[in-house]
Order: structure tokens, then C-alpha cells, then sequence
């Protein structure tokens, strides 16, 4: 065996190892995204090798520790979330972000990696009703091909609006999930984000073409 194929055998090993079971925080991120990307990754999962190498980096970068609580689980209403980091006495909610396009500024934030933001908020309200002391939520972002390879996004949530996307979420994560595959939404382009990184991109409009011509034939 190559030892290619070996390290890409570990990292399998590695990332695969644990299942997951039950609604995780990612899975509403996902959802947040696109109801199609979550509907596959639930019924239908694919990773791609550069999408493992990507999860491998991020991995070794949450390894690091940043607060007085590290890589614990919170819990609530069934939802399952895993927490970078928390600083106890500043309040702060800490989570790490390991990018190949590292955000120039406050707005590049808001616009690429605006489901970030909405895992943070997702985590911010968790917390806060699992009895602990958020202030202010930060995400770090880590581009090791950059000669300042680091970018910090800070704000400070609101409750009620984290509250409505919260339970907005899971009450549609349980409809999806019970339901056939969603549509493609008509704002949506093959070649824009957030289809143009989705590893279910050639499957995702081979279908929907499918679809198409079957109802086609029908008429």
C-alpha cells in the first residue's frame, strides 16, 4: 500500500470513527445553508477527499485550547452541540474556523461565512439556557497560507433572534427529514456559492434535470 493511500486511510479512520447520532448544531448549519445539502447528508452522504483533508485540518486546529472550558458537549431540546472554547470569567464563546479564503474584513465575514455566524448564535443560545455566561461570541479564522494568517470576527448575539433561529430550525429539520428531497431553490446557481463548494453539486442537478424530463414525458 502507498503510503498516500495510507494517510488517507487514517484520516478516514480518524474523522469517521465516532457516529453521530441524534440533531447536532451542525446539522441545522447545514440546513441553514441549503435544505437540499442537509437532505443528502442525511439520506444520502458523500465526502470528498479534499472536503476530509479540510475536516483533518480543522480537527488538528480545535486541538489547540483558547478558554478555561475546551471541545465540551452542551445540550438542549434534543440538540446536540460540541463547543470549541469558553471563557468562563470574560464570557466569551470561542469557536475556530480553519479557511482556504481567509475573510479581509468584518463584511467578507458577513457574506462568505455567514453560516458561521449562525452556528455561533445556535451555540449562544444553548449555553445560555443550559445555565452558563455568554457575553460575546467570537469566531477565529486560521489560513496558514497567509502571511497574517489570522482574522477575528466578535459580536454579541441576541437572545431573541437566536431563539427564533433556533427553534425555526429544528422544527424544520424534523419536517426534511420525514419529507422527499427539497427543491432547488430558485436563487440558486451551479457555479455561485454556496453550490459552487458543495460536494453534492453533480448529483444535486443531475436529479433535478431528471426530475425535469420525467415530468416532462408525463405530460
Amino acid at each position: 500500500m502507498s503510503l498516500s493511500r495510507l494517510f488517507i486511510r487514517q484520516v478516514i479512520r480518524e474523522l469517521c470513527e465516532e457516529k453521530r447520532e441524534g440533531i447536532h448544531v451542525s446539522d441545522l448549519v447545514n440546513l441553514s445553508i441549503c435544505a437540499r445539502k442537509f437532505w443528502f447528508d442525511k439520506h444520502d452522504p458523500q465526502i470528498d477527499f479534499d472536503s476530509l483533508l479540510r475536516m483533518w485540518q480543522g480537527k488538528k486546529l480545535h486541538d489547540i485550547r483558547l478558554g478555561d472550558m475546551h471541545e465540551f458537549e452542551v445540550r438542549y431540546d434534543d440538540v446536540i452541540g460540541r463547543i470549541d472554547d469558553y471563557n468562563s470569567e470574560l464570557g466569551i464563546l470561542i469557536d475556530k474556523k480553519f479557511v482556504s479564503y481567509l475573510p479581509r474584513d468584518d463584511k467578507d465575514v458577513e457574506h462568505y461565512y455567514s453560516h458561521y455566524i449562525t452556528q455561533l448564535k445556535l451555540y449562544y443560545y444553548m449555553m445560555i439556557m443550559t445555565g452558563y455566561y455568554v457575553k460575546e461570541a467570537c469566531l477565529l479564522f486560521v489560513n496558514v497560507n497567509e502571511k497574517q494568517p489570522f482574522r477575528e470576527y466578535i459580536f454579541t448575539p441576541s437572545f431573541d433572534e437566536s431563539e427564533k433561529l433556533f427553534k425555526s430550525l429544528k422544527e424544520k429539520d424534523i419536517k426534511i427529514l420525514n419529507d422527499k428531497i427539497p427543491e432547488i431553490p430558485s436563487s440558486f446557481s451551479p457555479y455561485d456559492y454556496p453550490c459552487s463548494y458543495c460536494q453534492y453539486r453533480p448529483k444535486c442537478y443531475y436529479l433535478d434535470a431528471t426530475e425535469v424530463n420525467d415530468n416532462a414525458k408525463d405530460v
